[in-house]
């Protein structure tokens, strides 16, 4: 029975993660998002339901449109992939509190089209956000007792990197955050807690700065890096292991 639960599980992180790369593809143009079919971004042909088959449809075409043969990208099938494997973790770690799974799947499908969003453009949609808050404010309903782990994580995530963001635009005399970033991490810190919330900005920032020097001693030209995309990987990774736990366990709080 655990097998066939698992199984549903991978299935469903596959058909969301197609969602996903519709979101990701969508949202960036103002495209309508329901009642659409899917289409060939490069040819516009529409892609019937036999041919949108998750990481399937991919092998069996070989890499290809159906009906122009453009190559299609190797996002998707990551993405489905990437969705899926983050689910079956997720629902093999995540404590079975009310409504504690769902709102695992719900905020991890947001941040993984947030990351894909702001690696691309380097916006990070309100619209997206707003569905975050409403899934942690419904969470918050069912679980009140949960209300001061919360809140202080969304006010440690914000006062550290809201003083931050404060004191570097004040030397810079620039903006060096998004205010979308601001928002995001708002929002992280109330699902993920006060540690793992220092924790996420930590590593984000690590993450950025590695990247940076990367791309620097490659002589490529860094203006902007996607921070609310290593916000929301280094979240969902935060709270599959539980780091915080684990932090609390050897400081024997």
């Amino acid at each position: 029975m655990d097998n066939f639960i698992n199984l549903i599980i991978i299935a469903i992180g596959l058909i969301i993660g197609s969602f996903i790369n519709v979101l990701s593809y969508r949202i960036p143009k103002k495209l309508p998002i329901m009642f659409s079919r899917s289409i060939c971004p490069k040819c516009e042909s529409l892609i019937p339901l036999y041919r949108n088959i998750p990481i399937i449809t991919y092998i069996l075409q070989k890499r290809r449109c159906h009906h122009c043969n453009a190559s299609i990208s190797i996002q998707y099938p990551l993405i489905e992939l990437t969705t899926s494997v983050i689910f079956f973790l997720g629902m093999t770690n995540i404590p079975q509190v009310i409504g504690e799974q769902i709102l695992f799947l719900w905020i991890s499908t947001l941040l993984i089209t947030i990351s894909i969003i702001d690696l691309r453009t380097f916006t990070i949609p309100l619209s997206l956000l707003f569905y975050i808050l409403i899934g942690e404010i419904v969470f918050l309903l069912l679980n009140l007792y949960k209300t001061e782990y919360m809140l202080s994580g969304l006010m440690f995530g914000l006062g550290y990197l809201g003083m931050t963001f404060l004191i570097t635009s004040i030397i810079y005399k620039k903006e060096t955050l998004g205010y979308g970033d601001l928002l995001l991490i708002s929002l992280i810190g109330l699902w993920i807690g006060p540690i793992n919330i220092l924790i996420c900005i930590f590593l984000s920032s690590l993450t950025g700065i590695i990247i940076w020097g990367i791309k620097r001693l490659n002589k490529v030209e860094v203006t902007k890096l996607p921070f609310g995309t290593y916000l929301s990987v280094n979240a969902i990774l935060l709270k599959i292991i539980h780091l915080d736990s684990y932090v609390l366990s050897y400081l024997n709080l």
